[in-house]
């Protein structure tokens, strides 16, 4: 009850508080407690095939209940696992990470969504080499937006370092806002840099074009389609308003996708974990051929 309050607290959602709140009045306790009342018919089991012989445990299919009963708690501990990924997620709030190459406007288009100037804004490339992080909080919803190196083939080791963490940066978000100057037309390293990450990341891209008032973005529209990408312009105050909302209601979809009763604390994953791990050994002893259930 005490965790649970507190991650009422610090709930940075409506999603995880309604879930903290839920575990405070008990759906943690009833999870744990069907946990419990299983293994105890587990073990009760086990004791009572001492009172049978191997003849009269086959006639009643005694290791098949008992196989099947512990199946059926490790699926619903499997579920409680499975359920917590991605709230854990959440709590830290939503990842958007901005990738594209260097001079693609990232850092401009960082300042403009956040309304301030965070990044370090310069038409020399490469000038961010590593990740600049900046939160948001709005609508009860709160996300944090990751400049991150410019992607591009350079001999520069900092700048190398700053470009692989990037590609992470893509891989630990739960969104990608993959950013390209739509006033140029692309060179065929950069569009092969942008398929990949497309083709990594194919579920949580949302593709900005840039420098809309520079030229027209027509330049990289034929390996995409026509629904794919939006178009802004930061200096002439274009798209912005429409590039927010959107990204408002990606962000929202993703926390009321969230449809746990509880949010486990790292104490009671690692605990529930190592349940979990107890519970396979005995699984893989009852499946031998003849279990040793005084062992077990």
């Amino acid at each position: 009850q005490a965790e649970a309050l507190h991650e009422l607290i610090m709930a940075p959602s409506r999603a995880v508080a309604q879930a903290s709140l839920a575990q405070l009045e008990g759906s943690l306790s009833r999870q744990v407690n069907f946990i419990e009342e299983q293994l105890v018919k587990l073990a009760v089991l086990a004791e009572a095939s001492f009172e049978f012989s191997e003849s009269e445990s086959l006639d009643v299919n005694f290791n098949g209940v008992v196989r099947e009963s512990i199946a059926q708690t490790l699926d619903f501990i499997d579920r409680i696992l499975a359920g917590q990924s991605i709230i854990q997620q959440l709590r830290e709030g939503v990842k958007i990470a901005l990738v594209g190459t260097v001079n693609a406007g990232k850092s401009t288009l960082l300042n403009a969504l956040i309304g301030r100037n965070r990044a370090i804004v310069s038409s020399t490339p490469g000038t961010t080499r590593d990740s600049i992080e900046a939160g948001v909080s709005e609508g009860g919803y709160s996300w944090t937006y990751i400049d991150t190196a410019g992607l591009r083939v350079t001999e520069d080791v900092i700048e190398q370092e700053g470009i692989e963490r990037s590609y992470d940066a893509a891989h630990g978000a739960d969104i990608i806002l993959l950013v390209a100057d739509g006033s140029i037309k692309p060179a065929p390293e950069a569009l092969a840099s942008y398929q990949g990450v497309i083709a990594r990341h194919p579920d949580k891209i949302m593709l900005v074009f840039t420098k809309a008032d520079q030229g027209a973005v027509s330049n990289w529209l034929a390996p995409f389609s026509k629904d794919d990408y939006r178009v802004i312009s930061v200096h002439q105050n274009s798209g912005l308003v429409e590039l927010k909302a959107e990204i408002f209601r990606w962000v929202k979809s993703l926390y009321e996708s969230v449809d746990a009763p509880f949010i486990l604390s790292q104490r009671q994953i690692a605990l529930v974990a190592d349940i979990r791990s107890r519970l396979v050994a005995i699984q893989d002893a009852c499946n031998k051929a003849a279990p040793a259930y005084e062992l077990i």
